[in-house]
């Protein structure tokens, strides 16, 4: 075990170099998917200043657009990096163990890529922001933490699960959760001090937790890390999607091994027609 952990940790840093200029290639062709995130953050922002100063809207309706402006950014930058990452897996997983890399290697620096930019995009927020909001950079950090590790661990399962199903019925199931998650996160409306049942409902999303953790730690700052039994519930989240990643690369694998042999025996019985034909007739 300790020698193929040294093994794989030689291969890696041998490996690095072309890791990278095969990432940096992969930027300069992807760079469309930061950019624009980044702009309509920064587009959304102004228009909503404007029409603060348009309507001479006070600074409490402010706050609570705000609340939601940050929810949204935050939700954004969620699907865009999970949806990225997710179709983009079958390839580089593939491509990446036939080469012996970490098939992980592409997914955690895009998520870390990407969570760069919806940090600057939030961070614009604390710093023009007009109103007297408590943000706090240490608890935007700890849940920064919480979505890269949430982002990457699923990034990698759906990207499994879409391996091993139907393309386009498990497309038009994502499409699908991540239409339902603009409307179950808190964008649309604020949670109470007190919240329903529904709200509580709501809550068992793990999305859910990662929107509402970021916008109370612009808007309410370091109080928004107080409650410990819902940080409780996204860990047991985050061991779950680490077990089901656990579960399905063995058995990734070794549907790649059957669907190597298959094709390498159909390319054969395809090169030897004639030995193929002798021996059915044997048999």
């Amino acid at each position: 075990m300790i020698d193929k952990i040294i093994n794989n940790t030689i291969n890696f840093y041998h490996s690095l170099p072309q890791l990278l200029r095969h990432l940096s290639g992969s930027l300069k062709r992807n760079w469309k998917w930061l950019v624009i995130p980044l702009a309509t953050s920064v587009i959304l922002l102004v228009a909503m200043l404007i029409g603060f100063k348009a309507s001479k809207t006070t600074e409490e309706t402010q706050a609570i657009w705000y609340y939601r402006y940050i929810g949204l950014i935050t939700l954004i930058w969620t699907l865009v990096t999970l949806y990225f990452n997710t179709m983009r897996y079958r390839r580089d997983y593939f491509e990446y163990k036939n080469f012996d890399y970490p098939a992980s290697f592409k997914t955690i620096i895009y998520t870390l890529i990407f969570s760069v930019g919806m940090i600057i995009s939030i961070s614009i927020v604390v710093v023009v922001k007009p109103v007297n909001l408590d943000s706090s950079f240490i608890a935007l950090a700890f849940y920064w933490i919480m979505w890269n590790i949430f982002i990457i661990l699923t990034s990698q399962v759906l990207g499994l699960i879409r391996m091993i199903s139907h393309y386009r019925i498990f497309d038009i199931t994502l499409y699908i959760v991540f239409a339902l998650m603009v409307v179950t996160v808190p964008i649309l409306y604020i949670p109470s001090e007190k919240p329903s049942l529904v709200m509580h409902i709501l809550m068992l999303n793990p999305l859910f937790y990662l929107v509402s953790g970021i916008e109370e730690a612009v808007i309410i700052g370091i109080n928004s890390l107080g409650n410990l039994p819902y940080h409780f519930y996204f860990m047991v989240w985050i061991g779950i999607a680490a077990l089901l990643l656990y579960i399905f690369r063995p058995y990734i694998a070794y549907e790649k091994f059957r669907m190597t042999r298959t094709r390498s025996i159909h390319l054969k019985n395809t090169a030897e027609p004639e030995k193929v034909k002798s021996t059915n007739i044997t048999d």
